[in-house]
């Protein structure tokens, strides 16, 4: 049975009741630094800046396996498009900081700059990847 959030299965994982789990970055990254789990693999299409010596799902061998848990900064429809650009140049700013990256990485995220195109043009994937998903194994909401 699928656990209701990340959570209770890292938690189940941590003491041995389950064999392995996905959990986030931001979940993991502290326990696999302690010692409390082994990370056998990052599920990004990259090796991850914070566990730089662990690889990535291909890498391990298991191909066409690629899932990044991601953030980002959405405006209303219709948010006109130099009040879009101001806010974009001032998050990447803060992104590129060197003190805004330290605090992200601390809490486990990986942050990085990109435009608001690149981001539509990625959300936009994301929901054709997952509808795709979602349609093929029969996935419906409880």
């Amino acid at each position: 049975m699928p656990y209701r959030g990340g959570g209770p299965a890292l938690v189940d994982t941590l003491s041995g009741q389950v064999d392995m789990s996905f959990p986030t970055l931001s979940a993991a990254v502290p326990h696999v630094k302690a010692g409390n789990l082994k990370a056998l693999a990052v599920t990004g299409a990259t090796r991850s800046e914070l566990l730089p010596d662990v690889p990535t799902m291909e890498q391990a061998g298991v191909k066409d396996f690629v899932f990044t848990q991601w953030l980002a900064l959405l405006a209303p429809a219709g948010t006109p498009a130099p009040v879009v650009s101001r806010l974009s140049e001032a998050l990447n700013a803060a992104l590129g900081s060197k003190e805004v990256r330290q605090k992200f990485q601390e809490q486990g995220f990986e942050p990085f700059i990109t435009s608001p195109e690149e981001a539509g043009k990625f959300l936009t994937g994301e929901v054709k990847r997952y509808a795709v998903l979602i349609k093929s194994k029969g996935i419906k909401a409880e």
